[in-house]
């Protein structure tokens, strides 16, 4: 019986195994999170890419005079940039635009306050309230502060509580976008002249 104990000590066959199994868990969240960061910064990327280009839409005036100047128009405007994420960004991209007297007044805008009645789980059939996010396109020459926010769902087990958003869900990071402007003097009567 001594014998057999020692031959098991000496052998080696299948340490590498058991050696990969120690480290397996830690590498595979390792990697995992790594994906999940590098899929953040590209929801960012394209979020803020898209609200910018839209937005311009609101400065130049092109969106004040088209058809539909709604919340829900610039929403699927946006997500019309964003195709990647095409299959739930109706659902999950909240959108608010504010007007400003004067440029000083956007240091004193609060943040919007991340509760369930202003960022609801759509996976539930909730819905945004109205006021919760204001809509403001503003006329020419109005300053406006737009701000888009995106519900991205965690997938990397145990990342919760590191990249989630306090308020917005469990495993929900609430990713933003912001611009800031001043709507060019476009002229909706042709008649008049207009200068900011």
């Amino acid at each position: 019986m001594t014998k057999l104990l020692a031959r098991f000590r000496r052998a080696e066959r299948g340490a590498t195994a058991v050696e990969f199994g120690f480290i397996a868990l830690p590498l595979m969240l390792l990697i995992f999170g790594l994906l999940e960061l590098v899929l953040l910064f590209m929801v960012s990327a394209t979020l803020d890419n898209a609200t910018h280009e839209i937005a311009r839409d609101i400065r130049t005036g092109l969106f004040q005079q088209g058809a539909a100047p709604s919340a829900e128009t610039f929403r699927s405007r946006v997500c019309a940039r964003m195709s990647w994420l095409a299959p739930n960004c109706e659902q999950d991209l909240y959108i608010q635009a504010q007007e400003f007297p004067r440029y000083a007044d956007l240091a004193a805008a609060p943040p919007p306050v991340i509760t369930p009645a202003a960022f609801p789980d759509p996976d539930y059939g909730a819905s945004p309230q109205p006021s919760a996010l204001p809509w403001q396109a503003g006329q020419a020459c109005s300053i406006i502060l737009v701000r888009t926010f995106y519900r991205w769902k965690l997938f990397t087990p145990l990342m919760g509580p590191i990249f989630e958003t306090p308020g917005a869900g469990k495993d929900i990071r609430l990713v933003s976008s912001a611009t800031a402007f001043r709507n060019e003097p476009y002229d909706v009567n042709p008649t008049a002249s207009m200068s900011c």
